[in-house]
């Protein structure tokens, strides 16, 4: 993983995603907030999110998924449906692909990429920064997303 200040960049044509990744930083430092925005997920990425929460690695999550249907959508709403039992979820128009992690060891991480929330061997690119502006940028902006959708809710 990146330190702090340090970016990586990541290109894969291996059945690998932003699951993968926060999985590994979460066996390694607890994550203590997170962040995600999805626009595709399977359920073996779901189950690893449930999995990661039941075992206290993984706290103060809020999913945001992209409402637009696609390809996947059967296996897209099993997941969404299993992860709603253990996530606040909000649901918006988006393609967005983000995740905000910080953790217990004082880490700030951005994941972003091409890749979807599920385990394909497509050319996907990431990067993995741990940089607490770009945090703090990324949570703000997710936020207000939130708050907007919240206000809509509210609204009706």
């Amino acid at each position: 993983m990146p330190e702090k200040g340090e970016q990586i960049r990541l290109i894969t044509t291996a059945a690998f995603n932003s699951v993968a990744i926060i999985k590994m930083i979460a066996e390694t430092e607890k994550i203590k907030s997170a962040k995600l925005v999805i626009f595709a997920i399977n359920q073996q990425a779901a189950k690893i999110l449930i999995e990661l929460k039941e075992k206290n690695l993984l706290k103060n999550t809020i999913l945001v998924i992209s409402s637009i249907r696609n390809a996947g959508i059967k296996d897209k709403s099993i997941a969404v449906e299993m992860l709603k039992k253990h996530f606040d979820i909000i649901f918006i128009t988006s393609h967005a692909k983000i995740a905000v992690l910080e953790t217990e060891k004082g880490n700030y991480y951005t994941v972003e990429g091409s890749g979807n929330f599920s385990f394909n061997a497509r050319l996907e690119q990431y990067i993995i920064d741990n940089d607490e502006k770009l945090f703090i940028f990324s949570n703000e902006w997710i936020k207000e997303v939130e708050n907007l959708k919240k206000k809509e809710i509210t609204q009706k």
